[in-house]
């Protein structure tokens, strides 16, 4: 078994026996959130599965590299269902946690952060990452964007995630089980009651393509 503790300056590995059918899902403030959290719980309802969630607001796949200190909330939670979350820490290095264990399957959930970065650096990050899980060994599942109330931004996403990402992992495109609802929240995030209720159908919709 893997017993993991994060502390605000560090993620530390404890390796003991090695975790079968481990997990490993990442992701931004989405994960951080209703829609990290049901499908965090989701996944834990497989039998024998275990599960290690490193969710970090604002992230995209780098800040999982060079470990970038996220100041708008993190959510963690190991193997044994033990939960870390707060404002202000670094991102847990993806590296470090493949050098302990390689998942049997990534999930990764990183692609609407991309949308104020140039296309060359969302081809490299996300290729980068998605090259790294899989040459592992590790089978991979992307997110990809969910509906927003500017829905401008996803084409180009999707398009920049389908060159990059498709051919090393499965992808989900998360705005065709989504629909921003027209009024409250940011824009974005999906907060209020029926921002939760859609961020609810689009982690159970993610678990569902995860099982398949």
């Amino acid at each position: 078994m893997i017993k993991i503790t994060f502390t605000i300056f560090s993620l530390i590995l404890s390796v003991n026996i090695m975790a079968k059918n481990l997990t490993l899902f990442i992701g931004d403030s989405h994960s951080v959130t209703t829609f990290g959290r049901t499908l965090d719980r989701n996944l834990r309802t497989l039998p024998e599965m275990n599960v290690q969630t490193m969710a970090s607001c604002g992230a995209v796949a780098r800040y999982f590299w060079i470990g970038t200190n996220t100041r708008c909330g993190y959510f963690f939670r190991d193997i044994n269902g033990e939960i870390s979350r707060g404002t202000i820490g670094p991102t847990p290095k993806i590296t470090e946690f493949f050098k302990k264990q390689i998942p049997d399957y990534t999930i990764v959930q990183l692609s609407g952060n991309y949308a104020g970065y140039s296309d060359d650096f969302v081809l490299k990050d996300t290729e980068k990452t998605a090259k790294f899980i899989t040459d592992n060994g590790s089978r991979c599942l992307w997110v990809g964007p969910a509906d927003s109330r500017d829905r401008s931004r996803i084409p180009r996403l999707k398009k920049l995630l389908e060159r990059s990402v498709s051919p090393y992992c499965e992808v989900f495109w998360s705005d065709v089980v989504t629909k921003y609802p027209e009024n409250g929240g940011d824009g974005v995030h999906y907060s209020g009651p029926e921002g939760v209720k859609q961020a609810k159908i689009w982690a159970n919709s993610v678990f569902e393509a995860f099982i398949k």
